[in-house]
């Protein structure tokens, strides 16, 4: 029983794991050039800060996804 447990464990670390890998490589595709002001915001959403703020020191030290949406107001205007 017990290794059935320890089983289905790392089968669910292993789906977490790749979601997660998931996430950061949608985040990094949307880091491009030509960036506008909605492919920032749902990179924000994704917590991907640390990936804009390696593009744009404007985000660097930003952890909360809506501060990170105003700074996208700011450096990616809507058009």
């Amino acid at each position: 029983c017990s290794r059935a447990v320890a089983d289905q464990g790392a089968g669910v670390a292993m789906r977490v794991v790749i979601a997660w890998i998931s996430l950061c490589a949608g985040a990094f595709l949307r880091t491009r050039e030509d960036m506008d002001n909605h492919e920032c915001k749902v990179t924000c959403h994704e917590f991907g800060m640390g990936i804009l703020a390696a593009k744009n020191p404007a985000f660097a030290g930003i952890d909360d996804p809506t501060e990170c949406c105003n700074v996208c107001d700011k450096e990616y205007p809507a058009k």
